[in-house]
């Protein structure tokens, strides 16, 4: 019995480490003007990225994720994952 319950344990693990995807995107103001140094956070985590210097990113989460964009003088903002691999944001 106990086998079973640690080989269950070690499935439950291995399923949650696959249930997370690489997500990408990209970050523009309202002029369409890449945006870099955003920071792009997995929301109740320690999880972060920034923007590079053409507003693109790249970051692993979950589907039941949402990522918090913010910028210093922007509006910070709030994208559920679900079931995207390229969030592209426009921060105003």
């Amino acid at each position: 019995m106990k086998k079973l319950l640690l080989l269950f344990v070690v499935l439950l693990s291995v399923l949650q480490i696959n249930a997370q995807s690489m997500i990408s995107g990209k970050v523009v103001d309202d002029t369409d003007t890449p945006l870099p140094g955003v920071s792009v956070q997995v929301q109740n985590t320690l999880r972060g990225t920034f923007s590079g210097i053409d507003g693109s990113y790249t970051i692993m989460a979950q589907p039941s994720d949402s990522l918090i964009f913010r910028m210093l003088g922007m509006i910070p903002k709030k994208e559920f994952v679900g079931n995207r691999t390229i969030i592209n944001v426009t921060m105003i």
